[in-house]
């Protein structure tokens, strides 16, 4: 999979990019009913903050992730993940200090008609140091099926 996020200009006229790329593979465990999904990412991140004088400046981390997902069918049209993720910084700008992340989540996956996935995530990122919990909910078009 490859991605890319981009934020909304805040009223300070910070800003948030980012490119990823995500390697996944799945095993299999029981057909229709349950599978591992094993994955490696990297991402890079800009932010255009606006530094101590008030002069918008671009900084960067590069991010290496890796982690594990099980996923187990509850219903033909409906599935449950549970994953752990670990996310470390592997370069970034002089001025900033990013750390090391364990994350874990789950996500609630309801598919329509073969063509749309309704979904509900929730989970917590940072789990040895904050714990900053987040909970998204959103849709996905099936192409190609």
């Amino acid at each position: 999979m490859i991605g890319a996020e981009s934020g909304v200009p805040q009223q300070d006229d910070s800003l948030h990019v980012a490119q990823f790329i995500d390697l996944q593979h799945k095993v299999h465990v029981s057909p229709n009913q349950c599978a591992l999904f094993f994955h490696l990412g990297v991402g890079y991140s800009e932010n255009r903050l606006v530094n101590p004088s008030y002069v918008l400046e671009w900084t960067h981390v590069l991010v290496v992730s890796f982690g594990a997902t099980l996923e187990v069918q509850l219903l033909p049209t409906l599935a449950l993940s549970v994953g752990l993720g670990y996310a470390f910084p592997t370069d970034a700008s002089d001025d900033i200090h990013p750390i090391s992340s364990l994350n874990a989540g789950a996500t609630l996956t309801l598919n329509v008609a073969h063509t749309w996935d309704f979904f509900a995530n929730g989970g917590a990122t940072n789990l040895a140091d904050y714990r900053l919990p987040f909970l998204t909910f959103g849709l996905a078009k099936r192409w190609g099926e």
